[in-house]
């Protein structure tokens, strides 16, 4: 296809206009360039790619510049005014086995709902792989995150789910079995200032600068997960000085969060500790609470399921 003009196309309830391409493809490359001048979607799109017929990796490289999205209109978002800007370069590749090598960035993102106009910044998220080592890394004016693992990240995930739910808790499961390979991963999400993203993504919702979790799993199928927040909040409820840990050690399923503070509209609870067991489909739950005041204001829990 040398060149292709498309006068309306429908996707989702919404009549795109004013698209333009050209495209060289001879199955195993694609040179590609996408215009789009269409009143809720204006943007360029530049790349190509390349199939190996040797390995079957698919290396790809492309620039674009989204001028202005409007995913109301779109039918995108349903929320009510909705608007993204942004640049994105990427070189990465793309293997047969699935994981992705390589670097995409993201520059200049401006969001934009009723409430204001966000201007988040730039985002870079590299990836790559030595010797069946696998590292990603993600950084933000609003979060950074880190992950190695003998495993690309889509494992860490499915191994999080395998040895902390279905090996003490299968009866929640259709499939409760699975097979453990032996990786090994670390997970570290570090937030920043992130008020601006949530304004736009999830209005009400504030996660505090610092706020900190990291999960490891051990070749055994050790978990071992922590968080630490000053603050994490949604509209009037929030909790405040949050420590928690997260353990599968001792074939059980362990889980201790405590906090200074948890806030329920006009209620407010002090010194609280929220426990959890789970051990060969047996759930146990304790929370226990002390106010500390001039009257005794304080309480207990505990709740054991079969």
């Amino acid at each position: 296809i040398d060149s292709l003009n498309i006068d309306r196309l429908g996707l989702f309830g919404y009549n795109y206009t004013g698209i333009a391409s050209t495209l060289k493809y001879n199955g195993y490359d694609c040179d590609a360039r996408i215009i789009c001048n269409d009143p809720s979607l204006n943007f360029l799109f530049q790349g190509s790619f390349v199939t190996s017929q040797k390995t079957g990796n698919t290396a790809y490289q492309f620039y674009a510049n989204l001028g202005n999205a409007d995913l109301n209109s779109m039918n995108l978002d349903k929320r009510g005014r909705s608007r993204i800007r942004l640049t994105a370069n990427a070189n990465f590749t793309h293997r047969k086995e699935g994981d992705i090598l390589g670097r995409i960035d993201l520059g200049d993102i401006v969001l934009e709902n009723k409430d204001g106009i966000y201007k988040i910044g730039n985002v870079s998220l590299a990836s790559q792989s030595n010797e069946g080592n696998y590292r990603l890394k993600l950084n933000s004016d609003f979060a950074d995150i880190t992950y190695s693992g003998s495993a690309f990240i889509t494992g860490f995930f499915t191994d999080m789910q395998n040895v902390a739910l279905k090996r003490e808790l299968p009866a929640l499961y259709k499939k409760p079995s699975y097979q453990w390979k032996g990786n090994s991963y670390n997970f570290i999400f570090n937030f920043h200032n992130s008020m601006d993203l949530m304004a736009f993504a999830m209005p009400g919702l504030y996660i505090a600068d610092s706020t900190y979790f990291n999960a490891n799993i051990d070749k055994s199928g050790l978990v071992k997960a922590k968080l630490s927040s000053p603050r994490i909040a949604y509209d009037g409820y929030y909790l405040k000085g949050i420590r928690a840990d997260f353990h599968n050690a001792d074939s059980a399923l362990q889980c201790n969060l405590s906090s200074d503070e948890i806030r329920l509209a006009t209620l407010s609870v002090l010194n609280n500790d929220f426990k959890v067991f789970a051990k060969e489909n047996h759930i146990g739950l304790g929370f226990t609470y002390d106010n500390k005041s001039n009257l005794e204001n304080r309480g207990e829990l505990y709740i054991r399921s079969d």
